[in-house]
């Protein structure tokens, strides 16, 4: 019995030491990066609202035609910069535009910030991401002059390679 007693206790300080040793904090997290799957050049191609029934609220989408002043497009780079490329209507002709500034990625969500044409004071607006693909992106925010959920579809544009 003595001898069971003290080849139970061997083994048990056998395994403690094997687990101690090998919970070294240097296993944990590694050198994994995590990566950037919104890290592209997205073009819009649907505009989408809520619209409320007595029964339900379903999202209507209305394609883009990109060869109206609807066209634009959303660049976020590997190292948080962001881009909007769109056009404006002036005198009855598509002027383009660009919104330049930086964007970080938040529990789910794209949070851009820029400096609108004009003003001094950035600008924060926050993208929830509803779909994100290898080759689509849906986001949804509220609009700030209208108060109005809108939601917007994206297709990812692949670089040509010659």
């Amino acid at each position: 019995m003595n001898k069971r007693i003290i080849s139970l206790t061997a083994m048990l300080l056998c395994f403690l030491s094997i687990s101690l040793t090998s919970c070294d904090g240097e296993d944990e997290g590694g050198n994994y990066v995590s990566p950037n799957y919104v890290a592209a050049t997205w073009e819009l191609t649907d505009i989408g609202y809520l619209v409320a029934t007595p029964t339900s609220t379903t999202r209507i989408y209305t394609p883009v035609d990109a060869n109206q002043c609807e066209s634009q497009t959303f660049n976020f780079t590997e190292d948080l910069a962001f881009s909007r490329n769109y056009y404006q209507q002036v005198d009855d002709v598509c002027a383009p535009k660009a919104i330049t500034g930086t964007y970080g990625l938040e529990q789910g969500n794209i949070v851009v910030t820029y400096v609108p044409d004009g003003a001094t004071e950035s600008t924060t607006i926050t993208y929830d991401i509803i779909t994100l693909t290898d080759v689509a992106l849906e986001i949804a925010y509220t609009d700030a002059v209208t108060h109005e959920l809108v939601f917007l579809k994206f297709t990812k544009l692949v670089p040509i390679i010659d």
